[in-house]
């Protein structure tokens, strides 16, 4: 399974190459239960779950089919580009972007406001 993305108009998108690296392993290791960590990113995995953390915040959160996502109160490119990743890895048409300062989730071709520290099961 291939986690490449590429960036069409200010946003990410199933296809290429715009994910950095760190992000595209991180994600790998989400989705595959495996134990991951680089730079300011980790993934702790277990039977049947796994935790992304960023600078030691948990970000996501998968416990068998279930799949949550969270900013853990820091909107940063950095956070947006890993939650970006998992959701190209589990919904290739879904992501976050941002307009005027706030955050939004594009879901199915829906829109809603992305709320800052809120759990969001994807």
């Amino acid at each position: 399974m291939s986690y490449d993305l590429a960036i069409r108009s200010g946003q990410l998108k199933q296809g290429g190459n715009g994910m950095r690296k760190i992000t595209s392993d991180a994600v790998e290791a989400f989705v595959n239960g495996e134990e991951f960590r680089r730079d300011n990113t980790k993934v702790h995995s277990g039977l049947s779950n796994s935790i992304m953390y960023l600078h030691g915040h948990m970000i996501a959160s998968k416990e068998g089919n279930t799949v949550k996502i969270k900013d853990a109160g820091r909107q940063t490119k950095t956070t947006k580009e890993r939650l970006n990743g998992i959701l190209d890895a589990y919904h290739g048409d879904s992501y976050i972007f941002q307009k005027d300062y706030q955050w939004y989730l594009s879901r199915h071709g829906e829109v809603e406001e992305f709320l800052s520290s809120k759990w969001i099961e994807i």
